[in-house]
């Protein structure tokens, strides 16, 4: 049998990617096999094994090809906030990133299935510790832009950088959650936007911005 073209190698990860995704956010991550996984994208067993090793590593897959190009550039940002106004700048990105998974479908499945769907058992695996790397990561970015919000003076003084970035990222994904779960109702681009604006207005010093109605 001739051998398959990157072309055609990489049509076929992504419909297994796309296939995995659309069952992991339906089903659950438990529940699904990779025989499933196959038939669902319209292909075999052996062309899976071809591209993943398990069903762990599409999950790798489903966050490197689906969140993370949406969340890289927010990210970027958030570590490099200007230092004259870096409140301001956050804002405008957290309701940046809001926008990302409230209108890039890919975005917001791959995150339901990583803090929704996952009933992961093995906690010494490779899985959950690219999983928490992730979190990590994004934990991280969360507390460095609050450190240069606290250095530019615009975090209310009672307020621990630490503890407000845990809060933050709480806030987001709990929202996140909510508004992805089929029986909830929670609009992420007006309601979601409001949540952030009472939290901001919380913790920041400066004068208080809310979103237009």
């Amino acid at each position: 049998m001739a051998r398959k073209t990157k072309e055609e190698a990489e049509k076929t990860y992504f419909a297994l990617l796309e296939a995995a995704a659309d069952l992991y956010s339906s089903q659950g991550y438990a529940r699904t096999t990779i025989n499933e996984i196959a038939s669902h994208a319209g292909m075999t067993r052996g062309a899976f094994y071809w591209h993943f090793q398990s069903k762990e590593d599409v999950i790798k897959g489903i966050w490197e090809n689906h969140a993370y190009p949406g969340f890289n550039p927010v990210r970027q940002a958030l570590i490099s906030l200007p230092e004259d106004d870096p409140a301001s700048a956050f804002r405008v990105q957290i309701n940046r990133l809001i926008d990302v998974f409230a209108r890039d479908r890919l975005v917001s499945r791959a995150m339901f299935i990583i803090i929704h769907n996952m009933e992961i058992s093995d906690k010494e695996g490779d899985l959950h510790q690219f999983l928490s790397e992730q979190h990590q990561m994004f934990q991280d970015t969360i507390a460095t832009a609050f450190k240069s919000i606290e250095k530019a003076g615009q975090l209310k003084a009672n307020m621990d950088p630490k503890v407000t970035a845990l809060s933050c990222l709480c806030l987001f994904v709990g929202m996140v959650e909510k508004a992805l779960l089929p029986f909830m109702e929670l609009d992420l681009e007006t309601e979601g936007k409001e949540l952030f604006a009472s939290f901001f207005d919380a913790v920041l010093e400066i004068e208080p911005q809310r979103t237009k109605t």
